[in-house]
């Protein structure tokens, strides 16, 4: 059962996803060796239990609505330098004036684009998703969630999304799915 469509990379900021994006120096330094990790949004409070995995970030509509989306990052650490840039930044909301939940992923420059972006939620069948836009914070795809892929990610422990940079090395990053849906019900359809 598919789960998602592929839309164009228009949705993005539309949703005002563009504060998700990678910027070009991150990008740049993505390539450096790593482990990946999953970052907790940047206002979660530093203590010894883990913040919230997804953060909530709202902005106002060009008609004064409030937009939100619920958000998160998997960042890279390079052990050598102690360096952490973001590898992955994913969003997840509405476009205004649309009941379609939408997903859009941001991974940074530098992948080699014809075996496009592996995504596979826990153990279940991957596929492979088409990049269509690469501009100069990332490359961009937004996918439209159903009903069924909705409930699907609820009940599920994570997703991965896989590329290969342009000299050959594949990359597995992880999104983890714990209180996704609790940060999910925050949002609402405009």
């Amino acid at each position: 059962m598919r789960i998602f469509a592929v839309v164009g990379v228009l949705a993005v900021a539309a949703i005002g996803f563009g504060a998700y994006r990678m910027t070009d120096a991150a990008a740049k330094d993505a390539k450096a060796p790593a482990k990946p990790a999953a970052a907790a949004p940047a206002d979660a409070a530093k203590t010894d239990k883990p913040g919230p995995l997804w953060g909530k970030s709202c902005d106002k509509t060009a008609d004064g609505k409030q937009n939100c989306v619920i958000v998160q990052n998997v960042v890279i650490t390079n052990k050598s330098d102690n360096s952490s840039v973001r590898a992955l930044a994913v969003a997840v909301g509405y476009v205004p004036g649309d009941t379609k939940l939408r997903m859009a992923l941001t991974i940074p420059l530098g992948i080699n684009l014809p075996p496009g972006i592996g995504f596979q939620i826990d153990d279940a069948q991957a596929n492979t998703l088409p990049i269509e836009t690469c501009v100069a914070d990332g490359c961009h795809i937004v996918m439209t969630i159903d009903q069924g892929g909705r409930d699907s990610l609820v009940k599920s422990k994570m997703i991965k999304i896989s590329y290969q940079l342009v000299n050959g090395q594949k990359v597995t990053l992880p999104i983890e799915l714990a209180g996704f849906g609790d940060a999910l019900a925050q949002l609402s359809p405009s």
